[in-house]
């Protein structure tokens, strides 16, 4: 019995290792100047935007409403309604 618990906690050993090796979070995606980006607007749609680095866009940022891609903003969309429904 002893020795299962000796090998258990050598597992989560191994395994608390493998996490540390990775970074604590990805980097988010952040336009550059004069760039394009998909925000999810109060309605529910989905707007183009360019990154100016002004307020309105430092706002979306912060907030997590800024995407790459319009999938990738269709997807947060769809989560959003999900949770809400």
């Amino acid at each position: 019995m002893a020795d299962a618990v000796i090998e258990a906690y050598e597992a989560v050993d191994k395994i608390m290792a493998l996490f540390e090796s990775l970074p604590a979070k990805p980097e988010r995606w952040k336009p550059e100047k004069d760039a394009g980006y998909y925000v999810i607007v109060a309605d529910g749609n989905i707007d183009y935007e360019i990154w100016e680095g002004d307020d309105s866009d430092l706002q979306s940022w912060s907030f997590g409403n800024c995407f790459q891609t319009r999938e990738e903003a269709e997807h947060a969309r769809d989560k959003i309604k999900e949770g809400i429904e």
